[in-house]
């Protein structure tokens, strides 16, 4: 069984409940895998909540009563877990549990080929139909992106469902902000002599004839290689 139909038959458990306890992670990628399977159980009539939390506790785990779905957290957890959950949690995990999809059971990294958000939608997507664009969010929340500076994996096949425009650029933080904020303070990638001077990101697009007051990367279309050059 591949991750495909792993994931269908972890849908069909889902679709089988009358109400259904979400417990998420609290950063991006958990938020947006709770956004996708909520708008999924909305749609096929499945009461749900959405509990966010930093870490599964024993207190935690303890005091679940109902069916609950766990995003981006619960592979951790495995031997405290009950029968009546399902988890879609990307991270690593020695131990196995029959509901679980986790990608590393598939030789699929869930480091970097797709995130919690990816795995909520590869589940939702059977029983409900929109496009992979929060599992898109998810996976860069994550910075799934950051180790080959683009997506791979299931993450570049679901990119394809989505309605993220995919643009070969420098990555570069805050392209609404004026340019020379956005490059005084970019981290990835640092600039030389410019990270942290405003002064000097000035004094830097002034001299090449760029406005630095206007926003983002708008500054720079009609000099874009002179930019980059420079």
């Amino acid at each position: 069984m591949g991750i495909i139909e792993k994931a269908r038959e972890i849908a069909g458990i889902i679709e089988r409940q009358d109400e259904i306890s979400i417990i998420t992670h609290c950063d991006a990628d958990g938020i947006t895998g709770a956004a996708i399977a909520k708008k999924a159980l909305d749609e096929i009539g499945v009461k749900c909540e959405i509990r966010v939390v930093r870490y599964l506790s024993k207190k935690i785990l303890q005091g679940i009563d109902k069916f609950t779905w766990f995003i981006d957290l619960g592979n951790g957890n495995i031997a405290g877990m009950n029968g009546n959950t399902v988890i879609t949690d990307h991270h690593f995990s020695n131990e196995y549990h029959e509901r679980a999809l986790n990608p590393f059971y598939y030789g699929i990294d869930g480091e970097t080929e797709i995130s919690a958000a990816g795995l909520a939608y590869l589940v939702a997507s059977n029983f409900s139909d929109f496009d992979a664009t929060l599992a898109i969010m998810g996976a860069i929340g994550d910075l799934q992106d950051l180790r080959f500076g683009k997506l791979t994996g299931v993450n570049r096949q679901l990119l394809k469902n989505s309605k993220v425009e995919i643009k070969k650029d420098i990555r570069i933080y805050g392209r609404k902000k004026p340019l020379y904020k956005m490059i005084t303070y970019a981290t990835d990638p640092v600039i030389p002599g410019i990270f942290k001077r405003v002064r000097n990101a000035i004094g830097f697009l002034s001299r090449i004839d760029i406005d630095y007051k206007k926003a983002g990367m708008n500054a720079v279309e009609r000099r874009r290689r002179k930019f980059y050059l420079n």
